[in-house]
């Protein structure tokens, strides 16, 4: 596994990186990225943990039982002389906005079969500088009444500003879309706050 510093992340916060080639018989099976963020400072060194847990938890699970299924899926090619396409799976880490108090930083996990369908889970963390520990999302809209109901609002005009623009999505889910979108883990910018909708829930995989 060869690890590395990156900035791909941001410079600003420091990041690592490791990548990965899994092969059976010398045939390229699996391959894997993974990249994460490190911020600097003693208070943020629960937060480093967290994401290298998080980077060792989905590597060990790509390794054994997302391996195990490209393993299978190359077998079956080869069994009925099919093209055969490495899998691909990847963690990235964003920062997206941060300023003298906390960092918003965005994650991205996806996971590409042999049929070439991407699986993809996004979501949000917000930290504090001065402790490591989460911002939470009443602190955000903390003192804003009726705030729980805007939040419903926008969701729906967010989907329905997607299906103006002709993509589908179904329109019983879009009405309980507050259901679906965890209030947990967001993402913030000073103008902003990021939610994140799990993959094929008002809408179909393409």
């Amino acid at each position: 596994m060869k690890r590395e510093k990156s900035d791909s992340i941001n410079g600003e916060i420091g990041g690592k990186k490791a990548c990965k080639t899994l092969s059976l018989t010398g045939e390229t099976v699996l391959e894997l990225s993974l990249c994460w963020p490190e911020p600097e400072g003693k208070k943020m060194k629960s937060v480093r943990r967290y994401y290298q847990k998080l980077q060792e938890s989905f590597q060990k699970q790509w390794e054994t039982e997302l391996y195990l299924c490209a393993c299978m899926d190359l077998a079956e090619k080869q069994e009925h002389g099919s093209v055969f396409y490495p899998w691909c799976a990847s963690m990235a880490g964003e920062v997206i906005w941060m300023d003298e108090k906390c960092v918003s930083i965005a994650m991205k996990v996806q996971e590409e079969r042999g049929d070439r369908r991407i699986l993809e889970y996004r979501w949000g963390d917000v930290w504090y500088w001065e402790d490591g520990c989460p911002v939470r999302l009443k602190e955000c809209v903390s003192g804003k009444r009726g705030w729980k109901e805007k939040l419903k609002k926008s969701f729906i005009e967010a989907a329905e500003g997607l299906r103006k623009q002709g993509i589908y999505l179904d329109l019983e889910k879009i009405n309980c879309l507050h259901r679906y979108i965890s209030m947990e883990y967001f993402a913030l910018t000073d103008q902003e706050l990021i939610f994140y909708c799990p993959q094929c829930t008002v809408a179909p995989a393409v």
